[in-house]
Parts: structure tokens; C-alpha cells; sequence
């Protein structure tokens, strides 16, 4: 576990280049202990803009994309899911339904109404379901290369297997998977991912989930807040199958795009994330 050091001193230094720019941290109560929220008091006069991370990312990795949206949003907000980042594993371990319960009652505590809500990977799972239990409260949603589709139960088994990396070499390819193309320091936070997926709430997690608890075509024809769904060209992490479900079942009037990004563009084009984020603000 000691090679975590590399990726906690990376994630250490996001933090700070927050905290200089002049977000702050909270810590946030619920009934599964307490969760880490990162916020901005801005001056913008948009709405409130939360931003919801993937599966073993936090949301200080947004940096480079949220100092650039500064000054147009009245508030930034970006929690950590249970058992990521600085928020702490639930009571009883993570599970898909502890996620599930923690995550609704974290934003319930920090979503204030009318709010443009963001997620990426496993954070579209989570605001989309989020936005299922509590459309009252969202203006619009926008999907980053949502993950979670019910696709083929072999399709699901398959992909689980990248959750579940056992050695360096493993964690290094995993890393490479969430960037557009291969980059040079994946070998020097391989360890730190293989150790992350290795502990026990997120092993516990990836072993817990189920292909029924996946997001299903209901699910996404339900959805009755404005939507535009984001998926990169250059996404080799997500199966294409689970590209396709989402666009065949998502509302009329949808909005969809396909840029050449991969599946974390907050880490590869920042720069082109935060405009299309802004423009989908503005359009809403």
C-alpha cells in the first residue's frame, strides 16, 4: 500500500491548488458518516453547478476544468462519493445500495434547487438516479460518459474485470484507460490505482455489483429534466455497447454529443470540457 503515497501526494496537490484559488472544504453529516464536499462562493449568474466524479477519482481532480469555469456559476460544488477521496467508507461497507442511499443524501444536503447537475462514469450513475428521485430540484443534467448501463450480463462480466486490477502493470493499463491515449506518469500512479481498487470498500463494491443493479432502459427513458449526454470518441474504457444503450433509450430531445475526448476529460482536455459545460449552462 505504500505506493499510494505517489497518487495521495497528487491528489494533495490538486487540493491545494483549490484551496489557493479559494475553494473550501466541509465536511458533510449523514447516516452513513461523514462525506467531503469541495465549494465555491462564485459570482456568476448562472445557477449552482455540481459536479459528480467517477469510480476511484475524487472530486479535486476536476481542478484544471472548475478554476476555469470560476466567475460564471453562483456556486460550484463537488463532493466526494462514500469511500472516495476525503469522505469516509460507509457503515457496513460500500455497496451498490449504500452508494445509492449516501449519495442521495449527500446531495440532498448541498444540491440547492434548480441547480445544473454533472456527472462522469460512475457519477452519471449517480446524478442520473439522482435526478429520478428529485427532478424538483435539478434544472438540467449532463452526462459524462455514463457508466452502468444494463447491457449483456457477459458484456457487464467482461468489463468488470478492468475494476478489479491485481498487479502494477494492471493499474497502469487501467490508467491508461481513462486518458484519451497512453501517458507517461499512468506507470507512476499504477500502483496507487491497483492499491485503491484493492481496498477493501472498493473491492467490496466492484464484487457486491450485480448486472441488476444496473442502470436500465426505464431508467433512462424516465428521465424528465433536460439532458445532453457527452461521450468521447477516444473512450477506451467503456464498451461501446454501453455507448449505444444509452443513446437508444435516452428521451426525445436529448441532447448528444460526441466530441474526440476520452473518458475523463477533465484530465485530458479541461480546457474544451469547461466550454462545453458552459455552453450547456448557458443553453439551459
Amino acid at each position: 500500500m505504500e505506493v499510494l503515497v505517489i497518487l495521495k501526494l497528487v491528489h494533495l496537490l490538486m487540493r491545494l491548488r483549490l484551496w489557493f484559488a479559494g475553494f473550501r472544504g466541509r465536511s458533510v453529516p449523514t447516516a452513513h458518516g461523514p462525506m467531503h464536499v469541495i465549494e465555491y462562493e462564485d459570482s456568476g449568474s448562472l445557477p449552482p453547478l455540481v459536479i459528480v466524479h467517477g469510480i476511484c477519482a475524487e472530486g479535486a481532480e476536476f481542478f484544471d476544468t472548475i478554476l476555469r469555469l470560476r466567475g460564471n456559476f453562483s456556486r460550484i460544488i463537488v463532493p466526494d462519493l462514500p469511500s472516495h477521496g476525503r469522505s469516509s467508507d460507509p457503515v457496513g461497507g460500500l455497496t451498490p445500495d449504500t452508494l445509492r442511499d449516501t449519495a442521495i443524501e449527500l446531495l440532498d444536503a448541498v444540491v440547492p434547487e434548480d441547480a445544473l447537475i454533472l456527472g462522469n462514469s460512475l457519477g452519471g450513475v449517480v446524478t442520473l438516479r439522482y435526478c429520478l428521485v428529485r427532478p424538483e430540484r435539478v434544472r438540467a443534467l449532463y452526462l459524462s460518459s455514463p457508466a452502468g448501463a444494463q447491457v449483456a450480463p457477459d458484456s457487464f462480466e467482461s468489463f468488470r474485470l478492468t475494476l478489479k486490477p491485481r498487479s502494477w502493470r494492471d493499474g497502469v493499463h487501467f490508467a491508461n484507460l481513462i486518458h484519451r491515449a497512453d501517458v507517461w506518469h499512468a506507470w507512476l500512479i499504477g500502483g496507487g490505482v491497483r492499491d485503491l481498487f484493492a481496498r477493501g470498500p472498493l473491492a467490496g463494491f466492484v464484487d457486491a455489483l450485480g448486472w441488476e443493479d444496473l442502470v436500465t432502459a426505464d431508467e433512462i427513458r424516465a428521465l424528465s429534466v433536460p439532458t445532453r449526454v457527452v461521450w468521447g470518441t477516444e473512450d477506451t474504457l467503456l464498451p461501446r455497447d454501453q455507448h449505444r444503450f444509452f443513446l437508444e433509450h435516452v428521451p426525445e430531445g436529448t441532447q448528444v454529443e460526441e466530441p474526440d475526448w476520452g473518458h475523463c476529460p477533465y484530465l485530458d482536455t479541461p480546457g474544451a470540457f469547461a466550454d462545453s459545460i458552459l455552453a450547456w449552462a448557458r443553453s439551459v
